[in-house]
């Protein structure tokens, strides 16, 4: 995983899904799935993620300060490489409690599938690609988790 000025994109998060249901549906006629796999990558980019032999993988990639990248990759492609863009100027979720006070440590996804995108301070902000697109899902130290279907701008 690069970034696009050639540096390894350390600490990306890299999701890896089956291009190959029909591939799965042979090995495991009784519906059985592999599950996606998730990882991050290394100070040099790189992740592992096991694959089944002969799956066709789709790889998802995405770092806090960057656009999302995917690829497909064949069966039979042991490595591929992403590019990771940068994002445009980023914009803030703030996450506040009933009575308006800050919740600090609330752990916020985007998207499906639901990419991390960090956890907020203890001003209860955390700060966001622009390009970040919904749904959130707010994950609360307590456990209880929240989904929220906005656009930014349409709450303040």
């Amino acid at each position: 995983m690069l970034r696009k000025d050639g540096r390894p994109a350390a600490g990306a998060w890299v999701l890896l899904t089956t291009g190959s249901p029909d591939l799965m549906r042979t090995l495991r006629p009784d519906g059985w799935q592999v599950d996606s796999r998730i990882g991050r990558t290394d100070a040099d980019g790189r992740v592992k993620l096991p694959r089944v032999a002969g799956e066709t993988v789709k790889v998802h990639a995405f770092a806090p300060d960057s656009r999302r990248a995917a690829a497909t990759v064949p069966a039979g492609t042991a490595r591929t490489e992403l590019v990771l863009e940068p994002s445009a100027a980023g914009r803030t979720v703030e996450v506040r409690d009933p009575s308006g006070s800050p919740v600090a440590s609330v752990a916020v996804s985007s998207g499906s599938p639901a990419w991390p995108l960090g956890v907020t301070g203890p001003d209860g902000r955390l700060t966001v690609p622009a390009d970040t697109e919904g749904p959130f899902d707010l994950l609360l130290a307590d456990g209880r988790r929240h989904k929220l279907e906005f656009s930014f701008g349409e709450i303040e």
